[in-house]
């Protein structure tokens, strides 16, 4: 009763924490709804397709999903037969996927994703819930369904790109959908083999049933997926969208708690220091310390409760804004749908619960041993700035971001980014509990001469270190981390856009343009055609001993057809010797016995015949080609017509890093957001706080003299000291963890890199955090100094 009474008159202090925490809960309990709802699901091209059938698992892919080794068209054919004649089976169909772009004259109709593979064969129809619009069914190998949406008709002309190079077809008609259609013929010879088999079952045929026949069919190494388990076919674009999407999630979530709990803190910090007199009264009376911390604990509850509760419904109106934000931004399945939100508006609302009293836990224990004499003080000096606990939790985070930064250079992988993180917040943390150690020394500094605003900020540091240490807290971590997170993606994007190009053999590269899938084979042919040599080598790759290895197709080095040219390190750790002979299964599936060549000059570490690799993996998509002549005349005009450009290597940046620099920036800029969002709130709500604290020093200064104006000026000058110690120390305990990073990148990769800052970023930063503390302690002091 006493926690709620002395709330409701408080609102105003713990107003602060209020808000903090309902927007805190807000945006946690969004990302849970998006991360709950975000489940894998089958592919919609088999929505109808209740068994399927997907072929034996070799390995992983670069998203952690099954690699499966694809079955060739004929065994395809053989187990279609086979299936059909299953009790309850109504229909059966292989799939044949293939990547490939629509484009009528100049005009793109298609807009595939990065490894989307949109071309299927017409009788893989049946299996999902695309329906036949206008026209038939393509039976030539000039005829093509094309999705309605793209506004043609039967009878009109389009271009198939595909990695072989164009194709003219006629529409034979539109359908529902996003796939494009051709005869099965055709699609046998563009696809890599087929990776799946769906049945679509009899209106009352037994699932169960039917799927334990499948297996008896089909034997142990294909996999038989009914009901939730057909997700594991999940589309690879949704799949990987799916994939990022968590990752910045999370993020977002840990953000968000830890700073709800840093408000939550600094706030009742507060409390507890304007409360002295009032909580030494309960003493005097009799409250035994316990009684206090409940009190204080009780009133956390309250903030506790009411803010996620408000936070739960701010997560639930924000949950389809950021899930749709996600989907177009390409961080979130395409049929991402708010699902499940229950369960995760509960785990927020109790995870809120749990913030405000873990943010209160310190200061409760720090009013219960406040004694009943405090009720006669007057003075707000802080008698002992430095507790036992500042100064062991202190040091020991020093010490534990020394070791951190001391090990950042000699990490591997992923390790570097999270050790580089790690020395700053422990450097952060050190630098903010050890701050009334070296704060008035730094405000001298900043401050000298006799100049009143000055004298007036060396005193007040003085005598209130701890409260321009928190309220500097929340611009050292903001710009700690913004310094962080923009200098260590500028650097690792620098860095391997760097090993990505120095990779490249030649000056000049040969590019697709977004209408083309890749450097096709017809790029390759006009190109050689013209007098130029273009090497455009294809990713593939084989199966050996039931494992997959990634492959290159290529032609910048002689590898007859049935051998592989392997490195020195790739056949010590097979077992191979020059000569032997190995039997290995090619990327579509059909097996045969290759020589072995062991070679130390080799681009890919198993390497073969390009037209070999093109025979056994139509589908490949060369993302570059290799420009080894320089002055061919007419090079220009003869790639124009096959949709690619000639660049100069410098320029040159691949896909899939374009598309990684795409998604990082992204990252960081919602990242910063947020940061610069909660940075605002928790600035505020200590400026405001602390300038109601002084009300009495404000008085003080107007009975001796001072304006109005040079009080305001005077909290303007504090709050840009604040604002400028607190970027100061920010970049210093930021930039080492940088060097750090670029060494250890230079480590791995082999060459010095350099760190990239983005000072513009970190400007902009200061300059919020600036405008932001000053308004928030001039507004108020204003009012406070009106009368």
């Amino acid at each position: 009763m006493i926690a709620w009474s002395t709330a409701r008159y408080r609102w105003r202090t713990l107003l602060g924490s209020f808000v903090a925490l309902a927007l805190g809960i807000g945006l946690l309990a969004s990302a849970a709804i998006v991360i709950a709802s975000a489940k894998a699901q089958p592919d919609p091209r088999y929505s109808d397709a209740e068994v399927l059938v997907a072929p034996a698992v070799v390995g992983e892919t670069s998203t952690l999903a099954e690699r499966r080794l694809p079955w060739t068209p004929d065994k395809a054919d053989r187990l279609v037969d086979e299936l059909s004649e299953a009790e309850g089976v109504r229909a059966v169909a292989a799939d044949l996927a293939f990547p490939v772009e629509v484009l009528r004259g100049d005009d793109q109709l298609s807009d595939a994703a990065d490894d989307e593979q949109l071309g299927h064969n017409w009788s893989s129809r049946l299996l999902g819930d695309d329906e036949l619009v206008d026209g038939v069914a393509p039976t030539g190998a000039r005829e093509a369904v094309v999705p309605d949406a793209y506004g043609v008709e039967p009878g009109d002309r389009v271009a198939l790109s595909t990695p072989t190079g164009r194709s003219d077809v006629t529409v034979a008609g539109t359908s529902t959908g996003s796939s494009v259609y051709v005869a099965d013929q055709v699609a046998t010879r563009w696809s890599t083999g087929s990776g799946a088999i769906g049945l679509v079952l009899e209106e009352h045929a037994d699932e169960t049933q039917v799927a334990e026949e499948v297996r008896g069919i089909v034997g142990g190494d294909a996999s038989v997926l009914t009901g939730a388990d057909r997700s594991t076919l999940e589309n690879a674009v949704d799949r990987s969208n799916r994939n990022v999407g968590a990752q910045l999630l999370s993020a977002m979530g840990v953000m968000s708690s830890f700073v709800s709990v840093f408000v939550v803190a600094t706030t009742f910090a507060f409390v507890v220091s304007q409360r002295r007199r009032e909580i030494g009264l309960l003493r005097a009376i009799g409250a035994t310390p316990r009684q206090v911390r409940r009190m204080l604990l009780g009133e956390a509850v309250v903030v506790g409760v009411v803010g996620s509760l408000v936070g739960a419904v701010l997560g639930l109106v924000g949950a389809p804004l950021l899930g749709r934000w996600m989907v177009d931004a390409g961080m979130q399945a395409r049929d991402w749908e708010p699902t499940t939100i229950v369960v995760p508006l509960a785990g927020s609302v109790l995870t809120g619960i749990t913030v405000a009293f873990v943010g209160v836990l310190a200061a409760s224990r720090r009013a219960a041993r406040t004694s009943p004499l405090q009720v006669l003080r007057e003075s707000s000096v802080e008698h002992r700035a430095m507790t036992t606990a500042r100064w062991v939790v202190g040091v020991l985070a020093g010490v534990l971001g020394i070791g951190l930064a001391a090990g950042t250079p000699t990490a591997e992988g992923g390790a570097v980014a999270g050790l580089a993180v790690g020395a700053v917040a422990a450097f952060v943390t050190a630098l903010t509990l050890l701050a009334p150690l070296y704060l008035p020394l730094v405000v001298r500094l900043l401050c000298p001469g006799r100049a009143t605003a000055a004298e007036l900020a060396r005193a007040e540091t003085a005598v209130g270190v701890r409260r321009i240490a928190s309220l500097i807290a929340p611009v050292l971590v903001t710009v700690a981390f913004t310094v962080t997170i923009t200098g260590m993606t500028n650097t690792m994007e620098e860095a391997f856009s760097q090993d990505a190009r120095s990779d490249v053999p030649t000056d000049r590269v040969v590019v697709p343009d977004d209408e083309s899938v890749g450097v096709s084979d017809a790029t390759v042919r006009a190109a050689n055609e013209s007098g130029a040599r273009v090497a455009a080598d294809l990713p593939t790759g084989v199966v050996v001993g039931g494992e997959w290895h990634d492959a290159l197709g290529s032609e910048r080095i002689a590898v007859e057809r049935g051998a592989i040219a392997v490195s020195a390190g790739q056949a010590r750790d097979r077992g191979w010797a020059d000569g032997d002979r190995v039997r290995l299964s090619w990327a579509d599936g059909r097996a045969s016995s290759v020589r072995v060549i062991v070679t130390g000059d080799v681009p890919a570490p198993i390497t073969l015949d390009r037209r070999q690799a093109r025979e056994h993996d139509p589908a490949a998509v060369a993302d570059v080609g290799y420009l080894d002549t320089q002055g061919a005349a007419g090079l220009a005009d003869a790639l124009s017509p096959t949709y690619a450009t000639v660049e100069a290597t410098g320029a040159y940046e691949s896909a899939d890093n374009a598309d990684e620099g795409r998604l990082l920036r992204l990252f960081v800029v919602v990242l910063l957001g947020l940061s610069m969002g909660f940075t605002a709130l928790a600035i505020a709500n200590t400026m405001l706080m602390a300038t109601g604290e002084r009300r009495s020093d404000f008085g003080v200064l107007r009975m001796v003299g001072a304006t109005g104006r040079q009080i305001r000026r005077y909290v303007g000058v504090e709050a840009v000291i604040v604002v400028l110690i607190g970027s100061v120390l920010g970049i210093v305990v930021a930039v080492p963890a940088l060097y750090g990073i670029a060494a250890g990148l230079g480590d791995d990769l082999g060459f010095d890199v350099a760190v990239a800052m983005d000072w513009r970023a970190v400007a902009a930063v200061v300059a919020g955090c600036l405008t932001i503390a000053v308004a928030a302690g001039v507004l108020p002091a204003r009012a406070r100094t009106t009368n």
